[in-house]
């Protein structure tokens, strides 16, 4: 139930059903409104994990994590995903990304 997170998560799953796989960041990046957060996602072709750098810009906390579990299959397209919900409390929700960058070696 994400109605009981308090910080932001970073999120990963294989492909199709189940359970994602939850990271809290800590309590260096709080669910706060307002501030800048920079996510890093980073993946080798062919690679058997993914690392993620998260940089809370307001306060200068990192969080770095390695996932080598629960991811698709070698060859998918890496892709961020941003999404936000209240889950049954129904009020709008609503987020800003100022940017998206996004290198390959293709």
């Amino acid at each position: 139930d994400s109605a009981a997170h308090t910080n932001w998560q970073i999120m990963h799953k294989t492909i199709g059903g189940g359970v994602p796989t939850l990271v809290d960041l800590g309590a260096a990046f709080p669910l706060v409104t307002g501030g800048v957060i920079t996510l890093v996602m980073q993946c080798d072709p062919a690679a058997s994990s993914v690392f993620f750098e998260v940089t809370n810009d307001e306060t200068g906390a990192v969080y770095a994590y390695e996932a080598t579990a629960d991811l698709p299959p070698a060859g998918q397209v890496l892709a961020p995903r941003l999404m936000m919900n209240n889950q049954l409390t129904a009020a709008a929700v609503a987020y800003e990304c100022g940017g998206l960058l996004i290198e390959t070696d293709y």
